[in-house]
């Protein structure tokens, strides 16, 4: 548990905006990374047409030197399908009667979960089996934080939650001042174990990188 959550400004929230309006400019297309084209139903077909702004991306990136993984789900089988040659493919046929796709959704949902506990397990997130990253910004995510320092400490959860408000009173000004520190789950967990106070616990947690 020694990493530290980088600052996060205004242009980097607007450079990686979710609507897709910027496209990729926001996103390097070149070797070493890795573009996931996501498709459900008829999407899928969007991959055959020539005109279509998903395969002329596609193929950008390819040319690129990036690699490409597709993540579709369709009625038709795979054979049936016709999708360009990528790196990764990760493709499943399930026909049902349901005009609004929920069972697809569901799976497709349930893929992208996957996908993402596997990429904070790879960039070290992970802690005991916690995704210990835990920003404490609404009540849900307090509970939550306050749950994952319980069960790392053994502390009850009024105790847990006294050091989770302790830390964020301690680390909210820092952050605004540009300042990294370690996630706050982090923080509780080192002051409680070894029974310091904040900075404390940071310069420990600084000292395992």
């Amino acid at each position: 548990m020694d990493s530290s959550i980088p600052a996060i400004s205004k242009e980097h929230i607007c450079k990686f905006r979710i609507d897709g309006l910027n496209d990729f400019s926001g996103r390097p297309a070149e070797n070493g990374n890795l573009f996931v084209f996501v498709a459900i139903g008829e999407e899928v077909e969007d991959f055959n047409k020539p005109e279509s702004k998903i395969l002329l991306m596609l193929k950008s990136v390819k040319k690129s030197g990036a690699k490409v993984a597709i993540i579709a789900i369709s009625d038709l089988p795979v054979n049936h399908c016709n999708l360009p040659e990528v790196d990764c493919l990760v493709f499943i046929s399930l026909k049902e009667e349901d005009p609004l796709n929920i069972s697809k959704v569901l799976l497709l949902k349930i893929i992208l979960n996957s996908l993402s506990t596997i990429a904070m397990s790879a960039l070290g997130r992970v802690y005991s089996n916690f995704m210990t990253h835990v920003s404490p910004s609404n009540k849900k995510l307090i509970d939550r934080a306050t749950r994952i320092i319980s069960c790392l400490t053994g502390a009850g959860y009024e105790e847990a939650n006294s050091y989770l408000f302790d830390v964020m009173k301690f680390s909210d000004p820092e952050l605004r001042k540009g300042k990294e520190l370690p996630p706050p789950v982090h923080i509780a967990v080192a002051r409680i174990k070894n029974k310091i106070g904040n900075k404390a616990a940071v310069e420990l947690l600084a000292g395992k990188k």
